[in-house]
């Protein structure tokens, strides 16, 4: 159960801790909706679901989402050293998003405790911040974003949580050749104070107040103007710091 929860709470900085997308919004009335299927492991615990999700640009510059419809499992060893799993529906985030015409960004995204409450900690998490994009070419550009995610108290399991605040940068790098895009990514992020854990007759302080990153390589292939493939592989550290995680994520977006 611990180790469970250990990778429950660690298991979004692999997961990477930046937004959907770190360039410029779409053109007004033009939507993408994905399908992305990420599988992250360490040591002998893992976790893979099948996310879905979409955004919309209501007008020029003006976003909105909703995303991480997913169906998660986890899969851990017990104390026994049996293999265990557990599967359910995370939270989803709706987020909005606004780009000025000097390439500047604002946006803001709401985790809702909509999730399996034996999988995911009942809290609400807040995550807004700024982006900055660097339009070098037609082919390569350079995505930034810094962001601070809050969380409010969260019962889990009869445990009531109280996150410690998440301080993140982001970057993206892609060069564009022909249908097909390398991109390279990277986040790092601080927790900025220790995680609350309390109970009827105890209360405690996790070890947490760390950094952690993860960094990811991949590609993507458009096909066409509607249909586009990407993979990726991840790696990065958490604010346990054990083992590094590993993961592999495929993804299928349409444009609309």
């Amino acid at each position: 159960m611990i180790k469970r929860i250990a990778l429950m709470l660690a298991i979004t900085v692999a997961s990477s801790f930046a937004s959907w997308d770190l360039f410029p919004v779409k053109a007004a009335g033009d939507g993408q909706a994905k399908l992305i299927i990420p599988y992250i492991w360490e040591d002998d615990n893992y976790i893979t679901s099948a996310s879905l999700g979409a955004r919309y640009t209501v007008v020029q510059g003006l976003e909105i989402s909703l995303y991480n419809v997913a169906y998660t499992t986890y899969g851990w060893k017990d104390v026994n050293n049996e293999n265990k799993t557990e599967s359910g529906f995370a939270d989803i985030v709706l987020g909005v998003r606004y780009w000025f015409p000097f390439n500047l960004g604002l946006f803001l995204d709401a985790s809702l405790p909509t999730g399996d409450k034996d999988l995911f900690v009942d809290c609400y998490a807040f995550r807004e911040g700024i982006q900055y994009a660097i339009l070098a070419s037609d082919a390569f550009k350079i995505g930034t974003e810094v962001n601070l995610t809050t969380y409010t108290k969260g019962d889990f399991n009869g445990v009531t949580y109280s996150t410690g605040p998440l301080l993140t940068i982001a970057t993206e790098f892609d060069y564009t050749i022909g249908m097909v895009t390398p991109f390279l990514e990277g986040d790092i992020s601080s927790r900025l104070a220790k995680t609350k854990v309390s109970g009827d007759y105890f209360s405690y302080k996790l070890d947490d107040k760390k950094s952690a990153y993860a960094i990811g390589l991949g590609a993507r292939i458009d096909f066409n103007s509607v249909f586009t493939l990407e993979g990726e592989f991840i790696t990065g550290s958490d604010f346990e710091e054990t083992d590094l995680q590993h993961g592999v994520s495929l993804a299928a977006y349409v444009n609309f």
